[in-house]
């Protein structure tokens, strides 16, 4: 027995070494990830978080319209936004939340880009409501905010 106690011993450093080479490796690998999602904007800081005030529409529901992987200013997306008109002025709509991935293919790169003008404003002129914008990963390529401060913006 006294010759496998010198094994083990090794056996608990050996592992204890193993451990701490992985924990090292992992702190450092989710601290360069983190670091380059910073870098293109992936986490907000809590002073760039710019908040959004939603009226409350009415006082025992709320009508909205879902959208997603809507950005690219083509004829379906105008076909679209003429049947979400037409189903808004039958039903009445409150706001519409867009669900990402609503200016493809990278996103928009300030809040003067004209893809604002080009693939919203002009797509969705016939639809007199807020819109709330959530954000797929073609929106994160360049300047995130530009979407989420946007809508303050708009008329």
């Amino acid at each position: 027995m006294t010759g496998t106690a010198p094994i083990k011993r090794i056996l608990v450093w050996w592992k204890l070494i193993l451990f701490i080479i992985f924990l090292g490796t992992s702190c450092t690998v989710g601290y360069k990830l983190y670091e380059k999602g910073s870098d293109v904007g992936c986490f907000l800081l809590e002073n760039d978080i710019v908040p959004v005030e939603i009226t409350q529409f009415r006082e025992d529901h709320l009508q909205l319209i879902a959208i997603g992987d809507t950005g690219t200013g083509n004829e379906d997306q105008f076909e679209v936004a003429q049947g979400m008109a037409k189903v808004c002025k039958e039903s009445g709509c409150d706001l519409v939340l867009l669900l990402g991935d609503n200016f493809y293919p990278d996103g928009v790169n300030s809040i003067e880009d004209p893809q604002f003008n080009t693939k919203f404003e002009q797509v969705y002129q016939n639809l007199n409501m807020p819109f709330y914008a959530v954000l797929g990963n073609h929106d994160v390529k360049q300047d995130v905010l530009s979407q989420l401060i946007y809508s303050l913006k708009s008329s």
